[in-house]
């Protein structure tokens, strides 16, 4: 492609890529930015047909007086920002530079327009769009700035007078870009870009910065505030808002106990709405290595292995930390930590934007003596964990039915406890059928009373409420906890993608040596078909490694990064002696056998030596027929070259080695007739074989061969006599 057209289609494809950077950092409006890729659309137009521009010069003054009062109007009366009104004087400059381009220095304006463009949006964007857009920018400014500098060398060759030369007839052909060129100049960007980001990650951010800007929005989740309404999440189990992402190290270690990330805890039921009543909240104090340190709530040592999660928290009108059971240290982008006695995690408010912690929980384990403990052995039990609302006899007489123990037990207090409640969370899940579709009970009845005798479907909350209530009918102590399921496993980032769709409410039943230990007596359903597709993983894990290694990359960061470069630094160092041990005993077992084995090298040896003799026969004969068509296209362009100079000097025309060949030919005066014509003709060919690497056509071929015959003959045209110099030998 010829330079001035390849400088079009990048400056084009630069300001696409820049209006673009506008669009995702919603600065510019779908409307302004549609506007903006017209005007890209019609300047290639007006290129292609050559036509002049549509609008006169005096017109696109009084147009740029109108841009001017624009801007300040948006600026000064109608309180724009100065970002805003500098951006729409940009794009006006823009259409003007695009619909009058004719100078080669209007490819470099809109270039500069385009930069600042890219500039002024990096304060507004953040997320992965505005990455990828910046991406293509910094590929293509390089092709365009290298392009511009091609160009006006070209216009200065044009004006200098080597165009004068006379060629004796033979057109020289314009010069043209290749796609060696575009590969040369993009690895050059991406090896830059790879370099900023090397510097990037290794010198530390000592602030968030200022594209780090909190989510203005927060949303609205149901089920995690003081007071939650029975029913209330059946509405959020259609929304597929994604809520948090919470990454572990590997799917597989996970106990199930740790597939439920926990949310708040409810000890109070009044009939209609569940409450938080037996809450004392404390503060958590950090431990010396920063972390906020938290009690386990477990009187026996649990054999469990800490669960470590990475959690990035959406913006959520709600103070709740969500996490594995049983927490026992969190760190992270947290300034303070309450706990409220119930296992739950309390910021000091909502989070402005999003967030991203740490949690290690120990998930809990059923103490084996608690499989076998019986409720006459727990003593004394907070009464907040047995009430019931009034009217609740017709659960508890369920409750006795479905353990089907003896009155006497009963009363004496004679109830396997885990047994009790294995039993009713299995009674629930097989005599149930699960449904979103809950109708209002009718009075007088209750919803419990609706969902457990008349309805027998319900979700989550009502088998959730239904399983304490009964429990509890028995003196069995026992709460409600709202929270998450595990959610989308994401195989490519290693991580579980958490949706609203995703809440849930299940039971913790509480045992002398474990202490809380969760029951969920709501059956599994058929898990819908994947909305997100395989393509949407991997989009969904770019999207969080750009926000988690980019946007939130901060000081605590480049710590971790520079103990894993010390880590990685040792392992290797001690890898190295290793392998230089195993080269070492390597290379002195080979030498023993090739000693006990002097007469099979010896045949070696004399078989590489007769290999060597071959090739230096085949490397000399390729230059001969018939290897001569396979030569390379640089070896051919020196042959015939070298022997031109041959020729010439035989007419007494020497090339001083100082001179280039475009030199040499201009420096031939009109003496030498029509022989010119010949020399420049091969010269270009030389040039395009020599620096190109584009080889010869089977016709040009021919035409160097009877161009060489001209100048041996010293003739440009048959019979035709040359007057070469006399030059000093």
């Amino acid at each position: 492609m010829p330079i001035t057209p390849a400088l079009q289609v990048v400056t084009w494809f630069v300001l696409l890529s820049s209006l673009s950077i506008l669009w995702v950092s919603e600065l510019f409006s779908p409307m302004l930015v549609a506007a903006g890729y017209a005007a890209v659309a019609i300047s290639a137009v007006r290129v292609r047909l050559a036509a002049k521009p549509w609008l006169s010069l005096g017109a696109w003054r009084w147009l740029a007086v109108g841009a001017l009062l624009f801007f300040l109007l948006e600026w000064v009366v109608w309180d724009h920002t100065l970002l805003e009104a500098s951006l729409h004087l940009l794009f006006y400059l823009m259409v003007y530079k695009l619909l009058t381009l004719e100078r080669s220095r209007d490819y470099l304006h809109l270039y500069l327009i385009g930069f600042f463009q890219l500039l002024a949006s990096t304060a507004s964007a953040a997320e992965l769009p505005y990455g990828i857009a910046f991406f293509c920018f910094v590929v293509l400014a390089p092709w365009t700035l290298m392009l511009y500098t091609l160009q006006l060398e070209s216009e200065q060759q044009s004006g200098s007078g080597s165009a004068s030369v006379d060629t004796g007839g033979a057109a020289v052909q314009p010069a043209v870009i290749r796609w060696p060129f575009f590969v040369m100049t993009t690895m050059t960007a991406v090896g830059t870009f790879a370099l900023t980001l090397v510097i990037f990650f290794l010198i530390p951010r000592m602030g968030s910065g200022y594209m780090q800007s909190g989510d203005a929005t927060q949303g609205r989740l149901i089920g995690f505030s003081e007071r939650v309404e029975l029913g209330t999440f059946g509405a959020v189990k259609l929304d597929p808002t994604i809520v948090m992402r919470v990454g572990v190290t590997s799917r597989s270690i996970l106990p199930p106990s740790a597939t439920y990330w926990r949310g708040t805890a409810y000890d109070f039921y009044d009939g209609t709405s569940w409450q938080k009543r037996a809450e004392t909240r404390a503060r958590v104090v950090r431990n010396v290595d920063g972390r906020f340190q938290l009690p386990t709530g477990q009187q026996e040592p649990s054999a469990a292995l800490p669960v470590r999660q990475d959690v990035m928290l959406e913006p959520l009108e709600t103070a709740v930390l969500f996490a594995a059971a049983r927490p026992v240290s969190v760190g992270g982008q947290i300034g303070s930590l309450r706990t409220d006695g119930q296992e739950t995690l309390l910021l000091a408010g909502p989070p402005a934007g999003r967030i991203r912690y740490q949690v290690d929980s120990v998930p809990p384990q059923l103490a084996q003596a608690d499989r076998q403990v019986k409720l006459a052995d727990y003593g004394r039990i907070p009464v907040a964990d047995l009430q019931l609302p009034a009217g609740s006899d017709r659960v508890s007489a369920l409750a006795r039915s479905v353990s089907g123990l003896p009155a006497a037990s009963l009363s004496k207090g004679d109830i396997p406890v885990f047994q009790t409640a294995s039993r009713i969370e299995r009674y629930l899940k097989q005599n149930y059928r699960y449904t979103l579709d809950v109708k209002p009970p009718e009075p007088p009845l209750s919803a419990i009373d609706s969902f457990l005798f008349v309805q027998k479907a319900g979700y989550c909350e009502y088998y959730a409420t239904s399983m304490v209530l009964m429990l509890r009918g028995l003196g069995v102590p026992a709460r409600l906890v709202s929270g998450f399921l595990a959610g989308e496993w994401n195989a490519y980032g290693n991580y579980f993608t958490v949706r609203e769709e995703n809440a849930h409410t299940w039971v913790e039943v509480y045992f002398p040596a474990t202490g809380w230990y969760p029951f969920d007596p709501t059956p599994s359903t058929d898990a819908p078909p994947l909305m997100m597709s395989r393509l949407r993983q991997m989009i969904d894990t770019l999207w969080v490694s750009w926000d988690r290694y980019i946007i939130r990359y901060s000081m605590q960061d480049w710590f971790a990064l520079m103990r894993e470069v010390r880590d990685q630094g040792s392992t290797l160092q001690v890898r190295s002696l290793q392998w230089s041990e195993s080269v070492k005993n390597g290379l002195q077992l080979a030498m023993g056998w090739v000693v006990s084995r002097r007469d099979v090298w010896l045949l070696v040896i004399v078989a590489g030596c007769f290999v060597a003799l071959v090739m230096r026969w085949w490397v000399q004969r390729r230059d001969s027929w018939p290897f001569k068509k396979f030569n390379s296209a640089r070896r051919n362009g020196r042959t015939f070259y070298t022997k031109m100079l041959r020729l010439l000097a035989r007419h007494g025309v020497r090339k001083p080695q100082t001179m280039t060949p475009l030199e040499f030919v201009r420096s031939m005066g009109p003496e030498m007739g029509p022989v010119i014509g010949a020399v420049t003709v091969l010269t270009e060919y030389y040039h395009r074989l020599r620096f190109g690497a584009m080889p010869l056509t089977p016709d040009e071929h021919v035409e160097v061969t009877r161009l060489l015959r001209q100048i041996k003959e010293g003739t440009s045209e048959p019979g035709r006599p040359v007057h070469p110099t006399e030059t000093a030998s």
